[in-house]
């Protein structure tokens, strides 16, 4: 089995998942996201608690699956987990995150999530 079905099951498997669609009533929070080369879009909204801790997290877009699949990855990961974790992150660890290999030439669709959740984190005032 190749890397690439792999990786594409993963992505196909994530971005089907509805569950992790949609917006957070009473967001505190909201990242929005464009990819001008392929018109990909993405907004992710989130409720963070007095704790910092990242309790609800959706989001909704349109695009290529992996845009979609690994921003669902990333919705995945970081709920219940502190907002101190992303702050100032670099997009490096984006790749850590994310179980799946990143083609170079998709780099934009594959951080697309990732940006939109890192534009929100640094707008939110707590």
């Amino acid at each position: 089995m190749s890397c690439y079905t792999n990786y594409s099951k993963i992505i196909l498997a994530a971005a089907k998942n509805q569950a992790l669609q949609g917006t957070v009533d009473n967001a505190n929070f909201v990242g929005t996201i464009s990819n001008v080369s392929c018109q990909d879009s993405l907004t992710i909204t989130g409720k963070i608690n007095a704790e910092g801790v990242i309790a609800n997290l959706l989001y909704q877009g349109n695009g290529c699956i992996l845009s979609q699949g690994s921003c669902a990855l990333l919705v995945q990961y970081c709920l219940g987990k502190k907002i101190a974790e992303f702050r100032n992150l670099p997009e490096a660890t984006f790749f850590e995150i994310v179980p799946v290999e990143n083609p170079a030439a998709r780099q934009e669709c594959f951080l697309l999530g990732w940006q939109a959740l890192n534009k929100g984190i640094k707008a939110f005032k707590q």
